[in-house]
């Protein structure tokens, strides 16, 4: 905190006329606008800070920057995307598989077209291995 006063007390007093700074009995550096005994004068540029580089570059920077950040949200737009349309996907396959197995549980036999459209019926454990893959399914989809 103290040393904020002394750099506003610095900054203010250069307005005004010379700074100087000394040690003090209690081996503390002190800042003043008043000359004290074994004080030194410091010299402070009051110069303004010039920019090294032209409004044109700047510009430059500035838009390239924003084109940068421009192309991040770009790229964050299309990986978040990807991710809803892979977790809709999950979702509807899930559904797909609890809705299936709901009907392999309700019909009283499962069937299997063959290339002329005739049915072949499953076997009792065709069936209970067409059940624990959708029941797989089930548990890979439906977190």
């Amino acid at each position: 905190m103290y040393k904020i006063l002394w750099l506003l007390l610095i900054v203010a007093g250069s307005a005004y006329g010379e700074i100087y700074k000394w040690v003090d009995e209690h081996g503390r550096v002190q800042y003043g606008d008043k000359p004290v005994k074994s004080a030194q004068t410091l010299s402070i540029d009051e110069s303004p800070a010039v920019s090294s580089i032209s409004k044109q570059q700047r510009i430059e920077k500035r838009n390239k920057l924003l084109q940068g950040f421009a192309e991040d949200r770009k790229e964050k737009n299309k990986k978040l995307a990807k991710t809803k349309k892979k977790q809709r996907m999950i979702k509807q396959r899930c559904l797909w598989a609890r809705d299936r197995l709901k009907q392999y549980q309700r019909a009283s036999s499962l069937y299997n077209l063959d290339a002329k459209g005739n049915r072949i019926v499953l076997s009792d454990k065709q069936r209970a291995a067409t059940t624990k893959k959708l029941k797989a399914s089930i548990r890979r989809y439906c977190k």
